[in-house]
């Protein structure tokens, strides 16, 4: 009689990514006869990705 332990494989990735505030506010000189203001906003963008798998067999005979 052969007897194999149960074989178990776990991996587990994890990915993360993250893209910071960015603000920006471009003011035109008051000497200027029309004065604009430009505003640019980025939110945050963060992603987060985790895999994980697992094998186990067992065999026995």
């Amino acid at each position: 009689i052969f007897c194999f332990p149960p074989n178990k494989a776990s991996t587990t990735e994890t990915a993360t990514s993250t893209v910071t505030t960015l603000n920006a506010t471009i003011t035109a000189p008051s000497a200027m006869a029309t004065s604009f203001t430009t505003t640019l906003n980025a939110t945050t963008i963060s992603t987060t990705t985790t895999v994980t798998s697992t094998t186990s067999g067992t065999s026995t005979t």
